[in-house]
């Protein structure tokens, strides 16, 4: 019951951050961290936390991830927008505090359920993506929100990006396979494997390449790593059939493809699928829960692998075909392959970028111009970055006309802003998780087909944070870190209570990650606060809404804009352009500062500087489309 209450409690956990946009951005991160942090405060008071002593891999991650927490929040002091280094030193202190949080409590008891949570809250937010792309009005609760949505070929909601979506199947999909595979019990197995074919389809509604190729990676690298058996491989058998009919059926109905499903054929081909769905569903569950009952035929416990030996055959066939393509003419190809990769310019008819032909494009749609732009910026200052949060702005001044708040690569990203200090811890976490889960298969015993799809896992966020903005999508990041303290837990069944100094650590550790992440928080929610009472009309509250976002967190530039929108609605001009310069102040390289002083100017009649005002915000963005003469 314990476990199951734990993994209840830990899915709904992830579908509701999930739900909420990823839990992308302040004040979605904020709260993440402020409810660990507070767990971690309460059960320290109560001798309950931690229950954990902190050693080996898990303490060096946690550590190492810390360090980039200290790494961040000090490039405060070469930071020239400190509102942007704080909300991503805030969305950092959020993964620390739930890693540590389940570090510091979770044993390996434990980790069936938290690897079997995090699995069925992604599952979760898989079924209600698919249930919004068969019926757009399924979730009218946010409608303002799915209007927009409607008709898209690439499906994104709840999380807001689609590649970000197919990414988090992506993490999802060995667990789910191991458990229709290998659990014991015949319900768990079969609601795994009822999830596996709503997983992959929501993937194939995203239409997202990197998607596509993670996912196939990660059950590649749980096939090598876990355990074979006849009875593991059938089971492999029965989902692979069935997702590979739903799949094939899927993409030949070309109406639902591009996301026509609110009448005519694309309502009708939804529907079709929808039924296809059920019955692939159904009978992967059944078959999957009948093979457990083979036991006495098929050999339930399989002999240990020889994970070296896969990884040798597999790397040596690569290695074969990689000669024999070369050795075929293949360098050419490959080299026009590349250089397609490189090219802003996808091949495909206008209006066709987005739909199920770009399924066959090689353009990485700007990647390589982005991570040469963020080498670019890190070679600026290349030992401390251009401070946490300044891409984007360097992006804007320096870049192209492709609009992009992250560099698109974690890695790429934490060199322009962190430099080769950041980037050596990064790159440090890497190795630590790396060998903390290979220290874990070696240890797995019976459960080995668990670690090794937690493995596969934990490497399939790892390579996606390579080549997209996976690490600001809190929920992934969060999933991936939850299932590796799983992997890392300890043998631990009765833990002595631990000393006051482990306690007086971890409290003290709280009641800082909730100094830094309160006040930059509750001003965010202030200003959304301001902004609906604008919308509404409401301009008292508003501006009432904007003043406590200024008195929160006075170098926020956020909120001293806002705060001028709402003096400059309510007819105070002279009010409204200090509150402008108070934001200009704070962030004087964000073009809409400026462009919100040239409104103001330019109502109060004070053209020049008015004119000055707006050659400035273009000068900060002139790629925008904004400040194009034709408009």
């Amino acid at each position: 019951m314990r476990q199951v209450v734990v993994a209840v409690a830990l899915a709904l956990l992830i579908a509701l951050i999930g739900y909420h946009h990823g839990g992308y951005e302040l004040p979605a991160t904020g709260e993440v961290a402020i409810g660990a942090a507070w767990l971690i405060l309460i059960g320290a008071l109560l001798g309950l936390v931690p229950t954990v002593k902190p050693s080996g891999w898990r303490a060096a991650c946690l550590a190492l991830l810390f360090a980039l927490l200290v790494w961040t929040v000090t490039s405060l002091l070469w930071s020239s927008a400190a509102e942007r280094t704080v909300a991503t030193s805030v969305h950092l202190a959020a993964l620390t505090t739930v890693f540590a949080l389940a570090v510091l409590t979770v044993t390996r008891r434990d980790r069936e359920a938290i690897v079997a949570g995090v699995a069925a809250g992604i599952a979760l937010l898989a079924l209600m993506a698919v249930g919004h792309r068969f019926d757009p009005t399924l979730f009218s609760v946010q409608g303002s929100e799915l209007s927009n949505s409607d008709y898209q070929a690439r499906s994104y909601w709840p999380i807001g990006y689609w590649n970000a979506l197919a990414f988090l199947c992506a993490i999802a999909l060995p667990l789910l396979v191991r458990f229709a595979a290998e659990s014991r019990r015949a319900l768990s197995r079969a609601l795994a494997a009822a999830a596996v074919p709503t997983v992959v389809l929501c993937i194939v509604f995203t239409l997202s390449r990197g998607g596509m190729v993670v996912a196939a990676v990660a059950l590649l690298v749980a096939l090598l790593l876990g355990p074979l058996s006849l009875r593991i491989l059938l089971a492999y058998l029965v989902v692979a059939i069935g997702t590979t009919v739903l799949v094939t059926s899927t993409l030949a109905k070309s109406q639902l493809m591009d996301g026509l499903t609110a009448g005519g054929r694309g309502a009708e081909q939804a529907d079709q699928t929808l039924l296809l769905l059920v019955i692939v569903s159904a009978l992967v569950a059944v078959g999957c829960a009948l093979l457990g009952q083979l036991d006495g035929i098929i050999k339930r416990e399989p002999r240990a692998p020889r994970p070296l030996l896969r990884l040798g055959v597999v790397s040596a066939a690569l290695v074969m075909l990689i000669v024999i393509g070369l050795a075929t003419g293949g360098g050419d190809t490959l080299n026009r392959k590349f250089d397609q990769f490189r090219s802003t310019d996808s091949g495909l008819a206008p209006g066709r970028g987005n739909t199920v032909d770009r399924l066959s494009a090689t353009s990485s749609n700007g990647r390589w111009q982005l991570w040469q732009g963020a080498i670019n910026a890190g070679n600026q200052q290349p030992l401390r970055g251009q401070s946490a949060g300044g891409f984007e702005s360097w992006w804007t001044i320096n870049g192209s006309a492709i609009k992009v708040r992250n560099a698109h690569s974690l890695y790429a990203e934490v060199y322009a802003e962190l430099g080769w200090v950041g980037l050596l811890m990064i790159i440090g976490l890497l190795v630590a998780m790396a060998l903390g889960c290979a220290r874990a298969l070696k240890g797995a015993g019976r459960d080995l087909g668990l670690v090794a799809a937690g493995t596969a896992s934990v490497f399939a966020f790892a390579l996606s944070a390579a080549a997209d903005w996976t690490w600001q999508e809190t929920v992934l990041p969060l999933s991936a870190l939850l299932i590796l303290a799983a992997l890392l837990a300890p043998d631990q069944r009765n833990t002595p209570e631990l000393s006051l100094a482990w306690r007086g650590g971890a409290l003290t550790f709280s009641v800082a990650i909730l100094a830094l992440v309160i006040p930059p928080t509750a001003s965010k929610q202030a200003v959304l606060a301001s902004s609906s009472e604008a919308l509404a009309g409401n301009l008292p509250a508003a501006l009432k809404q904007a003043k406590a976002a200024t008195s929160l967190q006075g170098y926020s530039a956020t909120a001293w804009r806002q705060q001028a929108l709402v003096l400059d609605l309510g007819g105070q001009p002279a009010a409204a352009r200090l509150a402008a310069v108070k934001a200009i102040d704070n962030d004087p390289n964000a073009w809409q500062n400026w462009f919100v002083l040239a409104g103001i100017d330019a109502r109060a009649g004070q053209t020049k500087r008015s004119l000055s005002d707006f050659r400035r915000a273009r000068s900060l963005n002139p790629n925008s489309q904004l400040f194009k003469p034709t408009n």
